[in-house]
């Protein structure tokens, strides 16, 4: 039998519970307790239950699940039919990630010294690779240029996978991590005393994408085409179709390449699209950010040209001269003073939303949008004034109606 005060069971009312129970010899005990019951949490698992997963403050922890499949090296090296003493003499090691089995894949300088590391956790499918925190992507190879350089020629690869096989064949090669990956600044320097380079140029809008970066490079006039042919995608699916006679098929390939031809040139009617490492734009797609080859670019805006640089007949008032279309088709131009970036970034993106361009509406989308405009480069060049006349010894200046620029 339990007795409880008046209001003991009333939400926010105390007081102390009196417990009457019958002992063995018949007489009743009476015992109490306060109201309402203190609640105590062990502070140290006991047991492997659910409640084991409380932390040490009564905390749930929870672990994070992998969100890709693992990746054995003895799997990966059956998968592409290499050695798997010749992997491990490349400095792939098979580690924990999440915790599943991954292949991790150092990247070395000239001197050999580890600069990045790459992870390959799953064999097929969208999510293969992870770069390791504090990774930034280079060309995969660098330490085994030397051979190259005796060789004379190096051939520029999609893909670490791809370099692992060229080696076990003595090709001298490089590796892009990604087909937009080349990066003028970081990678031509690297072959710049090579005799001859060739790119390995697949199939579809992968190769089409990198062959555009790469005419656009310094290596141009030295630049070879490779196009693989008869249902062959790379030189891994060459290998395992066929790793005795690999060595001379692949010669015959690099026999029958083809001089790369150079960008074509810009006309005064453009289009004027400017793309550099990590930004690719094209008037289908527009402007798009693809830092890490293993994700979806991240779209910006729509496509728009940037004409030229602009400034004053001083040197001074600089901007760049941006050309686009809107919803209707009508042409806009904007001479977007370059102080600007350094501004609100609504300085930027209003004109450019209130002359129809599309534009994406997140907000680290825009923010890179804003770094494309400060970094982009363009050799054209005009003068702006804001007066009408002569401009110093340049010439006369003539009134421009607004329509004309929309045409």
């Amino acid at each position: 039998m339990i007795i409880t005060p008046v209001g003991a069971g009333i939400s926010g009312a105390t007081g102390r519970i009196v417990h009457a129970s019958t002992a063995p010899d018949g007489r009743i005990r009476f015992s109490t307790s306060s109201w309402p019951p203190r609640i105590s949490i062990s502070r140290r698992p006991v047991c492997a239950s659910p409640a084991s997963l409380l932390g040490a403050r009564g905390i749930i922890k929870t672990r994070r699940v992998a969100d890709f499949p693992g990746c054995r090296l003895t799997e990966y090296a059956d998968a592409k039919k290499l050695p798997l003493m010749h992997l491990q003499s490349l400095g792939l090691r098979e580690t924990k990630l999440g915790g599943r089995p991954v292949v991790m894949m150092p990247y070395f300088d000239q001197d050999g010294n580890q600069v990045a590391t790459r992870f390959r956790v799953g064999l097929d499918g969208n999510r293969r690779f992870i770069w390791k925190k504090g990774s930034r992507a280079s060309l995969y190879g660098l330490s085994r240029l030397r051979f190259a350089r005796d060789a004379g020629y190096a051939v520029i690869f999609e893909g670490e996978s791809d370099c692992q096989t060229a080696w076990l064949h003595n090709v001298p090669a490089v590796g892009l991590p990604g087909n937009t990956q080349w990066n003028e600044d970081r990678d031509a320097a690297h072959l710049a005393d090579i005799t001859t380079v060739y790119a390995i140029i697949e199939p579809g809008k992968s190769g089409a994408g990198m062959q555009r970066h790469l005419a656009r490079s310094s290596i141009q006039p030295r630049l070879r085409l490779v196009h693989f042919s008869n249902g062959v995608k790379d030189i891994s699916a060459l290998h395992l179709a066929d790793p005795e006679g690999f060595r001379a098929a692949f010669q015959a390939m690099l026999d029958s390449a083809e001089p790369c031809p150079p960008p074509p040139e810009l006309t005064p009617d453009g289009p004027y699209y400017r793309e550099f490492w990590p930004f690719s734009i094209d008037e289908k797609t527009g402007l798009t950010y693809t830092h890490d080859p293993e994700k979806s670019p991240l779209w910006l805006a729509a496509a728009f040209e940037v004409v030229g640089r602009l400034r004053n007949h001083l040197g001074e008032a600089w901007g760049l001269q941006l050309r686009w279309r809107d919803h209707d088709g009508r042409r806009h131009q904007w001479a977007m003073p370059i102080r600007l970036i350094a501004r609100r970034q609504e300085e930027v993106l209003e004109p450019l939303l209130d002359g129809g361009l599309k534009i994406s509406p997140v907000p680290a989308a825009r923010q890179l949008l804003i770094q494309y405009l400060g970094a982009v480069e363009a050799d054209q060049r005009a003068w702006v004034t804001g007066t009408v006349g002569w401009l110093a010894a340049e010439g006369f200046v003539l009134p421009l109606d607004s329509d004309d620029l929309n045409q």
